[in-house]
């Protein structure tokens, strides 16, 4: 998903999402099974100890 360069623009906190001084921001949407495995495993990975 991307945002129009003129709603992306005008937003008066794109700072905070958009690294790009020019170009809008962009959005990958996974579908739902994806998301919470790639969740689940980030967590996982956040709590092992070494």
């Amino acid at each position: 998903m991307q945002f129009e360069r003129k709603t992306c623009g005008e937003c008066s906190v794109r700072n905070n999402c958009a690294k790009s001084l020019k170009a809008p921001r962009t959005l990958k949407l996974r579908p739902q099974d994806e998301y919470e495995a790639l969740t689940s495993r980030r967590i996982e990975q956040q709590t092992l100890i070494f």
